[in-house]
């Protein structure tokens, strides 16, 4: 079809099969060295090396119209993200990688809510009123309620706080305090116990982040130039610098046993430009050991890191780059023509975002036929099978779009391609066919080339589709669900069994037009695997006179195919 609509090729013989998706195995450079030595070592690190990996790359345009999106944070198929408005505002959202849904957090009046960190049922994130000063506030994703965890009082000098960061139901962040009461520093909150203490008081601490029993943060010099990276124990409430002050060291991170940060000369008049020296360096915890990971003119900053993945993005050209500290190598992930925003990896993947939307990339050794399928969606299964027979693919982006709706006259292609699956003589649409409804006129077609109007003539030969009953088979209109049911329940009529007079179902068969078949396509498994509202699997709820979406069209032909085919 034409336009922004996939290109569905012909069929490839009757299989019911998931896709196993091969991805290019991409060698590491050989000549590729980190130097494991200690911040005091004199010895000049490598030049750095990186490849280009074959990375599956989700590009999300941006779900909300009129935002910008400035900051993201991942955690466990979610994207918590910043879209920054006209008039200086800003708002915090929640995008499902699995769904395709996206929420808007509930953050009161408006103003600037912004730096997002998510972790398992959490996002943490930073904001107030217009005119106001910034507090702390935390959402559970699940039920969607928020708490606000600061007040600021301006009366006293507290005015804001900054940079939180979540990890295990615990959140940390900075207090900028400047009166007679301040007490400026590192704060801790307990979600569980809703409790606030100042694990580390001084306005030169900045920037903290938490993993298990330790805090990281920034210390800065009297000088304001140049800082240390200081790694705070909550256990034994040692201080240890692991990063002096030769270097102004920012964003630090971490997870587990290993901290990262970024590093660059302190700025003067003399050295106005410092790209060359932006370096990003990994800390091991129980080694007391440091790496420099960069040696190049890039300008390296804002890394993350989570499971060993390490993320950072780059200046020249923007960018981000990943290293896989397991395997020790580098990987450029591409930029898409976009400018790269701070990224964050949540153990699975690489998080970030740019002004024309958000980005998530997964390994080669995770990755999924279709980038906006991946493998917890409930459709995942049916689709690649059905994309694997040529009956449905993905869209010149490389998405595949499963809650997309699907246009009458693309829904007859599909099904036809489906049929022609089984029985090639009878379904296999030609430039011969022809069926003239009472607007077929504005079906597509092209002289000599088989087009969506073949297809819809084979459908309704075939009895497939009968159209409206003025005449019309209104190609453009979206197919509902019910629709879809009748169609396929025509093409599987020699192969259901009719239900005995008892059997109900969950689905309301009310429709006098369409009930009786949702009844037998319910009781002869056409709907199966279909995902309702209240859980996947379960039909409860499911509103068949609503739009039909790709995904599930996937998986009901999925199902019309193992009533008509034999696996091989």
């Amino acid at each position: 079809m034409n336009g922004s609509k996939p290109d569905i090729q012909q069929p490839r013989g009757c299989a019911v099969k998931k896709t196993l998706v091969f991805w290019l195995v991409v060698m590491c450079a050989t000549a590729l060295f980190l130097g494991v030595a200690a911040v005091a070592s004199a010895e000049e690190p490598p030049q750095q090396e990186v490849e280009t990996q074959a990375w599956q790359v989700r590009t999300i345009d941006t779900p909300v119209t009129g935002v910008v999106p400035s900051f993201v944070s991942a955690s466990g198929g979610i994207l918590a993200w910043t879209g920054a408005k006209p008039g200086g505002y800003s708002n915090m959202y929640v995008f499902d990688l699995v769904t395709g849904v996206n929420t808007t957090i509930k953050t009161g009046l408006p103003g600037k809510y912004y730096n997002p960190s998510a972790d398992g049922p959490w996002v943490v994130y930073q904001g107030g009123r217009a005119g106001a000063y910034d507090d702390i506030y935390y959402c559970d994703i699940g039920n969607g309620t928020v708490t606000q965890v600061t007040y600021n009082n301006p009366t006293v000098g507290d005015t804001n706080d900054w940079n939180p960061r979540i990890d295990a139901g615990r959140i940390v962040w900075e207090k900028d305090m400047t009166g007679s009461a301040a007490k400026p520093g590192i704060y801790l909150y307990r979600i569980d116990m809703g409790t606030i203490e100042c694990i580390m008081e001084g306005d030169e601490y900045r920037d903290p982040d938490i993993s298990g029993d330790y805090v990281v943060c920034t210390k800065a010099e009297e000088t304001g130039l140049t800082t240390e990276i200081i790694l705070y124990s909550l256990v034994t409430k040692e201080i240890r610098s692991i990063a002096d002050s030769t270097k102004a060291n920012e964003d630090p991170r971490i997870d587990g046993e290993l901290v990262v940060w970024s590093s660059h000369d302190a700025y003067d008049d003399s050295t106005p430009n410092l790209l060359h020296t932006y370096q990003v360096h990994l800390y091991d915890i129980p080694g007391d050991t440091a790496t420099q990971l960069t040696n190049d003119v890039a300008g390296n900053s804002k890394p993350s890191v989570k499971e060993g993945l390490i993320a950072w993005m780059t200046k020249v050209p923007s960018g981000i780059v990943v290293y896989e500290a397991e395997q020790e190598c580098n990987y450029q992930l591409p930029a898409r023509g976009d400018t790269a925003g701070a990224p964050e990896v949540d153990g699975s993947g690489v998080a970030w975002v740019g002004t024309k939307g958000l980005y998530y990339a997964l390994p080669a050794s995770e990755a999924t036929l279709f980038p906006d399928v991946p493998a917890e969606h409930p459709y995942i299964g049916a689709i690649e099978s059905i994309a694997d027979q040529g009956i449905i693919e993905g869209y010149k982006n490389g998405n595949f779009g499963p809650s997309n709706p699907i246009t009458r006259q693309q829904f007859a292609k599909m099904i036809v391609l489906t049929m022609a699956v089984n029985d090639p003589g009878r379904y296999t649409a030609t430039t011969s066919d022809t069926f003239e409804f009472t607007d077929s006129s504005s079906i597509e077609r092209v002289q000599g080339e088989l087009y969506p109007y073949h297809y819809v003539a084979k459908a309704a030969l075939t009895g497939l589709t009968v159209g409206y009953t003025d005449g019309k088979f209104r190609p453009f209109s979206n197919i509902s669900r019910q629709q879809v049911i009748t169609m396929i329940v025509r093409a599987g009529s020699q192969v259901l069994q009719p239900p005995p007079a008892s059997y109900r179902g969950q689905l309301s068969y009310a429709n006098a037009e369409h009930g009786q078949r949702i009844r037998l396509a319910e009781y002869n498994g056409l709907l199966s695997g279909i995902a309702g509202p209240v859980s996947p699997d379960n039909l409860a709820g499911w509103d068949t006179t609503k739009n039909a979406t790709r995904g599930e069209v996937a998986q009901m032909l999925f199902n019309l195919l193992g009533k008509l085919c034999v696996p091989e």
